[in-house]
C-alpha cells in the first residue's frame, strides 16, 4: 500500500494520521515520513494498516489447484467449513520480485488472498508471499509461496523472511535464508544454491519472520 493510498483512505475514512499512527503503535513522525515517501510501510505493518481502514474483507476467488504438504507443519485448511473448497480465503499473499542475487523486492499490497491452514489458524498479521530466484532451491523452489508466522519466536535452524532496512537497497528489501544463531552484534544466516553461509549486522536487519509452510502445486 504506497502512500497516495493511504492518504486517500485517511481522507475518505476521515481518520487523522495520529491514529493510524497510534494503531501501529508508532510515532506519528512515521506517519509523516510514510506519506511524504520518506519511509516505507513494514510488511508486518501492511496487514495492521488494511485493518484500520476496514480493508480485512478479502476478495473471494476462483479455488486452485489443491497443496501438496511439505514439512510436519499442517497446511489443510482450517477447519470450520463443512465443505473446505468453499471456506473463506483471507490469509493476504504479497508478491515479489527479484532485487539481486540473495535480496528480493517485496511488494506489501496483497495481489491475492489464499484459504488460511491449520498451521495459522487464529495467528494476527500472518501472511503468505511468492519468493523467487533459486537461492534457497531444492528446499523452496522459485514461485512457491512461503507461510510467515510473524508472532512466533524464530528458532536457530529454521528458514526465516528477513526483513532488511538498506538504504541503499531499496530494491532488495528482504531475503529468505536458514537462520543458525547470533554472534555478538551478527545473524549468521545459510543459503543452499550456491551453499553459501554469511553474516548480516543485526543494525541491518528490520524483522526475522519463522517461514512456517510453503505451498507448492506438481
Amino acid at each position: 500500500m504506497d502512500a497516495a493510498t493511504i492518504k486517500r483512505l485517511l481522507k475518505e475514512t476521515r481518520h487523522s494520521q495520529r491514529e493510524l499512527a497510534a494503531h501501529l503503535d508508532v510515532d506519528p513522525a512515521a506517519i509523516t515520513r510514510l506519506l511524504r515517501g520518506e519511509r516505507r510501510l513494514r510488511l508486518d505493518e501492511a496487514p495492521k494498516v488494511a485493518a484500520f481502514f476496514g480493508l480485512g474483507q478479502a476478495p473471494q476467488t476462483l479455488p486452485g489447484p489443491a497443496p501438496q504438504i511439505r514439512g510436519e507443519v499442517d497446511l489443510r485448511p482450517a477447519p470450520g467449513s463443512n465443505d473446505p473448497d468453499h471456506a473463506p480465503r483471507d490469509l493476504p499473499v504479497y508478491g515479489s520480485a527479484q532485487g539481486g542475487p540473495d535480496g528480493m523486492a517485496i511488494d506489501y499490497q496483497p495481489i491475492e488472498y489464499m484459504r488460511r491452514p491449520q498451521a495459522l489458524e487464529g495467528v494476527l498479521d500472518a501472511f503468505a508471499f511468492y519468493v523467487v530466484g533459486e537461492s534457497m532451491s531444492p528446499r523452496f523452489r522459485h514461485g512457491e509461496r512461503l507461510l510467515v508466522h510473524p508472532r512466533r519466536p524464530v528458532r536457530a535452524g529454521e528458514d526465516v523472511l528477513l526483513i532488511l532496512k538498506d538504504p541503499e537497497r531499496p530494491d532488495a528489501n528482504a531475503m529468505v535464508k536458514t537462520y543458525l544463531g547470533r554472534r555478538g552484534d551478527v545473524v549468521l544466516v545459510e543459503q543452499y544454491n550456491p551453499p553459501k553461509k554469511f553474516e548480516i549486522l543485526e543494525s541491518q536487519i528490520d524483522g526475522m519472520l519463522p517461514i512456517v509452510g510453503n505451498y507448492f502445486f506438481a
